[in-house]
């Protein structure tokens, strides 16, 4: 069995693209991989409350830049080391005059 975790990027309704991604991992594989990345973020000095999300944007304000991609690159090693897998979706958003909010989400 695996488990699966779903997101999109940003989503408006004015956005030109829809990104979405679902990360999957074997379940035998996710305790394993939970406590890898708790031993990452405690190198890369996050908070338990700190988010690390992929966006540089996103980093705590203490985080500098280096360190936010040498812990995300190391989560991301880590989870090629259990298995995991990524299914991306992107899809162009034509222009639409009333930017109706429920267009990115039919894909």
């Amino acid at each position: 069995m695996y488990l699966g975790y779903f997101d999109e990027a940003d989503h408006t309704s004015k956005n030109n693209f829809t990104v979405c991604g679902l990360t999957a991992i074997h379940v035998e594989h996710a305790a394993d991989l939970s406590r890898q990345i708790e031993k990452i973020r405690i190198v890369g000095e996050f908070k338990p409350e700190d988010l690390l999300k992929f966006s540089t944007n996103s980093r705590p304000v203490y985080c500098s830049e280096d360190n936010h991609r040498q812990t995300k690159d190391s989560v991301i090693s880590a989870a090629v080391d259990h298995g995991v897998v990524f299914f991306g979706y992107c899809h162009f958003n034509e222009d639409h005059v009333a930017h109706d909010s429920d267009r990115n989400r039919i894909y």
